[in-house]
């Protein structure tokens, strides 16, 4: 046979040309994982494998809605940071949604501002095409 056809994914019993090749699956756009009221040592391990998981069914963007957060720890900030990694390895951008004024601030300490993209909605994570604002507004942006 010649290279321009390819045995079908039927067993065999036919052929298909290689103009009518089933195109690679097309990757859904974005989804919004809810993420707990505290997120601390306690949880922290968990909340990174839900995000992983999540990040493994090949969503472009993942979107870690931390809108009712209202307490992140250290151990919060590495579970997210370690997240975002693994997003990056795999083709995928992470971006929080959080608003507690807690929660940015330990942003803004731990550097996690300058590493992952945070937005005060989920509308807005969900409508900005590249990097996210700074945000809290005036907060450090990468120089």
């Amino acid at each position: 046979m010649s290279d321009d056809f390819e045995q079908q994914p039927d067993g065999g019993r036919g052929w298909l040309p290689a103009c009518s090749r089933p195109s690679p699956p097309v990757r859904p756009p974005a989804t919004l994982t809810p993420l707990p009221a505290e997120i601390d040592i306690a949880n922290a391990d968990q909340v990174r494998a839900d995000l992983t998981a999540v990040i493994s069914q090949g969503y472009l963007i993942v979107i870690a809605d931390m809108s009712r957060t209202s307490f992140c720890d250290c151990a919060g900030v590495a579970a997210l940071a370690s997240a975002a990694g693994y997003a990056a390895r795999r083709g995928v951008q992470l971006r929080i949604v959080a608003r507690a004024r807690a929660v940015l601030r330990i942003f803004e300490l731990t550097g996690l501002l300058l590493a992952i993209p945070v937005y005060p909605t989920g509308a807005e994570a969900l409508s900005e095409p590249g990097t996210g604002p700074p945000w809290p507004p005036g907060a450090a942006t990468p120089g």
